[in-house]
């Protein structure tokens, strides 16, 4: 039982952080595009 809820839990967590990192990737690919591809429409915009 504890062996299995600690493989639960580890790999919810491993599930978790590579959710986020996956997350946190798209998210700067994505205000990378948006600073390249949107910084002549706003040059007011600040990051």
């Amino acid at each position: 039982f504890i062996v299995t809820s600690l493989r639960t839990r580890y790999y919810q967590l491993a599930l978790t952080s590579g959710i986020y990192v996956f997350y946190r990737t798209i998210t700067i690919m994505l205000d990378d595009k948006k600073i390249v591809g949107l910084y002549s429409f706003n040059p007011d915009l600040e990051y």
